[in-house]
This record gives structure tokens, sequence and C-alpha cells, in this order.
């Protein structure tokens, strides 16, 4: 199989116990973007409006990437503020990375904004920290309820595509950008499955033409490759 992403430990123990084979090629990597844009200002709402301030992460990268520009200025997550996450992995992040308190996750962007819209006063402020190439599902639609939504880019993603000629058996995709980054130099073989960490991965991948994919049930490593553990099963 290939992964379009670095694995993480516990998805390297699965697969070695099932010895499978998995090669990696990085179909993307992210970079942060200058601090000084951004920071000095969401830290300064922070001490402004600690009641009102929702911060929003739909992704892992934008919780680390805060971490890193927050550590090069000396300065800590605001305990005080609230957050959201999209994904149970991202949350995990948000309070490793952040010693923070996540008051709201949900597995997708969607729901998250149907809840957030659910549950916030008008006069919420929510501030989405995100990367360049983040989907407008929740910042256009918590201001289509009248959300006063600021956004700060703190995290760059960059397509990286790389040309296999190999036939694997499955290739696991983690995000849209990684899929356009494939297909870019890639074609499809009919024989391959497509793991989607996610329904918008999956919708991207659909996109490109690809049919038989996988949708994990939960947006991590593990439910991917348990899912596709079990379609080998009912495959043999």
């Amino acid at each position: 199989m290939l992964s379009t992403r670095h694995l993480v430990e516990e998805a390297i123990s699965f697969i070695h116990q099932r010895k499978w084979l998995v090669e990696t090629i990085p179909m993307v990597e992210t970079r942060g973007v200058g601090c000084t844009d951004w920071l000095m200002p969401f830290m300064q709402d922070c001490a402004q409006f600690p009641d009102k301030m929702v911060v929003v992460f739909s992704s892992q990268n934008a919780v680390k990437w805060v971490k890193r520009a927050m550590d090069s200025m000396n300065l800590t997550f605001p305990p005080a503020i609230k957050i959201a996450c999209v994904g149970i992995q991202t949350k995990a992040v948000a309070v490793e990375w952040l010693n923070a308190s996540v008051f709201l996750v949900e597995r997708d962007s969607l729901s998250l904004l149907k809840q957030l819209t659910a549950l916030l006063p008008k006069y919420a402020m929510p501030v989405y920290l995100c990367g360049n190439r983040r989907l407008d599902t929740i910042p256009c639609g918590l201001r289509a309820e009248g959300f006063s939504v600021k956004e700060h880019m703190v995290y760059q993603t960059i397509l990286l595509p790389a040309k296999t000629e190999k036939e694997y058996d499955a290739v696991l995709f983690f995000s849209p950008s990684a899929v356009q980054s494939f297909f870019s130099v890639n074609v499809w073989k009919e024989s391959m499955v497509a793991v989607a960490i996610g329904q918008t991965t999956a919708d991207a991948i659909r996109f490109f033409g690809a049919c038989n994919i996988l949708l994990a049930p939960e947006p991590n490593f593990l439910s991917m490759l348990h899912s596709l553990e079990t379609h080998f099963v009912i495959a043999t």
C-alpha cells in the first residue's frame, strides 16, 4: 500500500503486526507563516474578549503551528479561551500541545458548524485558525448565521506531487490537498482501493474519478487501517 503522509507509531505497529508492506510518499508539506501579522492581534483579542472568543481548529497542523508561533514569542495559549475542533485527533493535539480545554469536537466541518450555530450566542466571536487551503464550510457557514468571524492563516500547505508507476493494493489519503497532489501526476488504476480519512477527502478522490473508496468511520490513522483490514477480509 501507499501512504501519502508519514505514519504515526501506532499505525506502523498495526501494519507490522499484519505483515503488510507500505511505502510512504508525502504528497504535501506544511510551513508556518510569519506570526507577526496574526499572533499579536490574536492575543490582544484573547485578552480583551475572553468570554466571547471561541477558537476553531479544523486540523492538527493548525494547532501545531500555533504552538510553534507562540513558543517563538514566549507566549502560552490563554486558558480561558474556548476551543472547538474537527476530529478527535485534533482535539488530542490541542489538549497536549496547548494545554487547552476543548468544549466541542465533531467528526467533520459540517457537523461542527451545525453544533456551533446551535450552541453559540450571537455575541460570540469565532476565530478560525487555519491554513491557506482551508474549506469555506465553517467560516462562510458561521457568517451566514450572523456571526462575525475572524480568520488567521497560521500555516501554508505546499503540494509535493510525486509520480509512481506502482500498482498498490491501497492508497491512504489524509486531505483533499494530498488527493489533488497525487492525481496531478498519477493515473489511478482500477484495481486499487482509496482510503479516505474524512468525507471531504473522499469527495475529492471521487472528483478525480476513483470509484473504490473506503471512508474511515473516524478521522484517524487506525480507523482507516481497520476499514482497510475489513475490506481485505471481505475481498478474500
